[in-house]
């Protein structure tokens, strides 16, 4: 896992808990190299997000997450570019185009 630098888990179907269980795997230092995670059009929420979050600091590489077709609120999306101070994030206006947000690279959302 250590050189492992994309996981792309979209339309799996994976709830909350599936993402609890890879934030755990996040947080033990498995993945160092981690550069991008894709966990779009999946049913996860709030609780995933949170979660989620905590583990990132485990990931100094990680520049993308996709959550594009969740149920991530707003305001776990803010607590995910809290996670990432000192990188961009691309997040989408209702109308499907990309504004550069400072903190992340990427973080997709919406529908």
């Amino acid at each position: 896992l250590a050189d492992t630098i994309e996981l792309d888990y979209h339309g799996l179907g994976w709830g909350d808990e599936e993402v609890v269980q890879l934030a755990l795997v996040i947080s033990s230092g498995a993945l160092p190299n981690l550069q991008k995670l894709n966990l779009s059009f999946n049913p996860i929420g709030d609780r995933a997000a949170a979660t989620l979050a905590k583990s990132l600091a485990k990931v100094p590489d990680l520049a993308i997450i996709e959550l594009k077709g969740t149920n991530v609120s707003r305001g776990h999306t803010k607590a995910l570019r809290g996670a990432f101070s000192g990188r961009v994030i691309a997040d989408y206006k209702p109308n499907g185009i990309p504004k550069v947000v400072p903190r992340l690279k990427y973080l997709r959302r919406g529908k």
